[in-house]
């Protein structure tokens, strides 16, 4: 039965990845005089502006929050990475409306999308420690989703011979628009096509701001010495959430997905340059356990 169940779930989430590539065939964004986001589509992969002061606010706010009540940081308890940590920023932390979700991100996902496009679950604090057990991402793959924009920010100085994202530039340019595609046969092809283009990496300053295009081209964990960095996921289409996820059985879902619905953070979303429904699939009013 839990069989049956695992392979309906597989069909279903397949029909709707399909079903937003056909939404996305017709809502092929407009050409764009943004030269950040015409880069992106060209490239699949950009250096943003600097998150000055972002690593010093949010590290130091981290050391402190085993003293705080309140559910800015959650261990969502992944067993299968062993050394590795990923703890959920919860959308109520000011930092990220300082920091993060400012005019300049917004304008280029905006351009960039050319239309509507949602946070897919809460921002993720991520530590990968040297030696850390193997996963998914080390090999070089598509995410699963049909168009997905990840951001990820330096918390730490991330040099040559530290973990780092490798992207493959141009990989985001294959025919993404194709009906019900073979997932798996799709990435061999891309990695047969791609694997001597050049390719992007990472690496930076504290506080560096990367955007690449994740649903749609190929990328691969470069395995290194410890990095710690900030990862943030945009999606097309809000349906796209209900994925089943490469995270594992044993995530938090609810820590992952959701944030605590509360007037405080209703302000913050009316304040931010985002568009309002841009936090509707994290915002949920969940009872979150301590």
């Amino acid at each position: 039965m839990l069989r049956i169940f695992k392979k309906l779930r597989s069909v279903i989430g397949n029909l709707i990845l399909g079903f937003s590539r056909v939404e996305l065939f017709f809502k092929r964004p407009l050409p764009t005089s943004d030269p950040y986001a015409a880069e992106l589509r060209k490239s699949g992969f950009i250096r943003l502006n600097d998150r000055t002061g972002l690593s010093e606010e949010i590290l130091h706010l981290f050391s402190t929050r085993l003293e705080k009540p309140e559910h800015l940081f959650r261990d969502i308890n992944i067993e299968e990475l062993v050394k590795d940590k990923i703890f959920v920023v919860d959308l109520s932390n000011e930092i990220l409306w300082k920091y993060v979700f400012t005019e300049d991100l917004y304008r280029v996902l905006a351009a960039y999308f050319g239309g509507e496009f949602y946070l897919r679950n809460n921002v993720c604090l991520i530590m990968n420690k040297e030696g850390g057990a193997a996963v998914g991402s080390d090999n070089k793959h598509i995410d699963g989703a049909a168009h997905a924009c990840n951001v990820m920010i330096n918390l730490v100085d991330i040099g040559q011979e530290q973990t780092c994202m490798r992207y493959f530039l141009g990989s985001n340019n294959w025919n993404y628009f194709g009906i019900f595609p073979n997932m798996s046969k799709i990435k061999n092809s891309l990695i047969e096509k791609y694997k001597d283009a050049k390719f992007a990496n990472t690496h930076g300053p504290r506080d560096s701001c990367f955007i690449f295009d994740a649903g749609n081209g190929l990328h691969q964990k470069q395995i290194g010495k410890d990095r710690t960095f900030l990862l943030i996921n945009f999606v097309n289409n809000k349906s796209q959430k209900y994925l089943s996820d490469s995270r594992g059985p044993n995530i938090d879902k609810d820590a992952f997905y959701y944030s605590l619905d509360t007037p405080e953070l209703q302000e913050l979303i009316k304040k931010s340059p985002f568009n309002n429904g841009a936090f509707d699939c994290v915002v949920k009013n969940l009872p979150m356990n301590p």
